[in-house]
């Protein structure tokens, strides 16, 4: 069997995971990432924290 790099993607299928908006939503301070599962298998929560006065 040859595996060509086209055909890579086929033999994988579609990708897992592939989300650009952690980075720019967690570059900000006070803000994290957390896992959460669910039925459908899984999710990315963003917490965010922020400083009241006293």
């Amino acid at each position: 069997m040859a595996i060509d790099e086209a055909s890579v993607p086929d033999l994988l299928g579609r990708d897992r995971f592939f989300d650009t908006d952690i980075s720019d939503r967690t570059s900000v301070p006070g803000v994290v990432t957390g896992l959460a599962v669910t039925g459908a298998g899984g999710d990315v929560l963003f917490v965010e924290a922020t400083a009241l006065p006293a």
